[in-house]
């Protein structure tokens, strides 16, 4: 299957250039010519790697940098700069790029970190396994077993639960959890719906023949992943686990 590779850059003759190329070497290219149109469908088309330029306006490189690292979003990401002073590369690399790049650009440059990207996915995929409690998750063969027992999942359910068992124990807003599933372009009201629906339907699959709940809601707040209490405290009652 081909590796998709996201491009955002506003010059016209440099995405073309930079399009021209991936797709000699057999990648899937979606270019996109603002930060806002490029971070939303970085969540729908899920690419295997982000080449991103500076020169985008609406939103900076830096803040799309941060935004993605902020919700756990592993993409590897190529930044482009005509800035080839240290404090700009390091504060692009703090922010979340994983190689930085100077104008004008070396497509061969390019196409070598894009393959160090892809080989160090594809190496990272073949480990990446999440357990908690009796619940274990392959990224690499997308499949999910609790107490033994494979779980049909959708392809949402299980971005949902792999997002849980990324975080767990943590106190999970619904704000969150949305951005980092579903994108940054979304009406929170309409999307709180949407995220309740998956999580009834993640939860009925998941705790189909089993005894424990491990999705609990946070009321007026959002979800968190745990095991059952054993006794409750003073403090665990204000809050309100469903």
């Amino acid at each position: 299957m081909a590796k998709h590779i996201l491009v955002i850059e506003n010059e016209s003759s440099l995405a073309r250039l930079i399009e021209s190329e991936l797709v000699q070497e057999s990648y899937l290219v979606s270019v996109f010519e603002d930060g806002f149109s490029g971070l939303v469908n970085i969540r729908q088309i899920e690419p295997d790697a982000l080449i991103i330029s500076s020169s985008i306006s609406d939103l900076t490189a830096i803040d799309i940098c941060r935004r993605l690292r902020t919700t756990g979003n592993p993409v590897p990401i190529l930044y482009i700069d005509k800035d080839t002073t240290p404090q700009k590369q390091a504060a692009a690399l703090e922010a979340g790029a994983d190689a930085y790049i100077t104008t004008p650009i070396s497509l061969d440059l390019i196409l070598a970190h894009i393959k160090v990207f892809l080989r160090r996915n594809d190496s990272e995929d073949a480990s990446r396994i999440l357990v908690f409690s009796d619940v274990t998750l392959s990224h690499y063969s997308r499949t999910v077993y609790r107490g033994g027992h494979e779980l049909a999942l959708t392809a949402k359910e299980f971005d949902l639960l792999a997002y849980f068992l990324e975080h767990p124990k943590e106190a999970l807003k619904k704000s969150q959890i949305i951005d980092a599933i579903w994108s940054y372009d979304c009406d929170l009201g309409h999307e709180s719906n949407v995220l309740q629906f998956y999580i009834c339907s993640l939860r009925k699959k998941m705790e189909y023949g089993q005894r424990e709940r491990l999705i609990h809601t946070i009321r007026g707040f959002g979800y968190i992943l745990k095991t059952a209490a054993r006794g409750r405290s003073r403090n665990s009652l204000s809050l309100a686990l469903a």
